[in-house]
């Protein structure tokens, strides 16, 4: 489905941006070579990772009522990671937010 799509997508830019933050230039030279490139670009995976999960939210939450809308425990794990996703692109009230949600169920 397309939301399945944005989420797999958000997914990778996440864990791109979690590989630049991890390993750093030195350790990816051939990735980024200077570390302000390096630093621009983690956190333009984060932000894309996040706007890829608030399309997949928001996709949802349009969604037809008497289509089965998945597991609680998966619809649950996307908010999560949403939050999780919105904390590292800097937007710390929505990812709150999300997480006061997810707590709430």
């Amino acid at each position: 489905s397309n939301a399945d799509a944005l989420i797999g997508a958000a997914e990778c830019h996440v864990e791109r941006g979690r590989m630049h933050k991890q390993f750093g230039p030195d350790v990816l030279p051939s990735v980024m070579c200077e570390y302000d490139a390096h630093v621009s670009s983690m956190r333009s995976h984060f932000a894309r990772g996040w706007e890829l999960y608030a399309r997949a939210l928001d996709l949802a939450a349009g969604a037809n009522p008497r289509k089965d809308p998945g597991w609680a425990s998966d619809r649950l794990e996307v908010a999560y990671n949403a939050a999780c996703a919105a904390c590292l692109a800097g937007e710390l009230d929505t990812a709150r937010g999300l997480i006061e949600s997810v707590v709430a169920c």
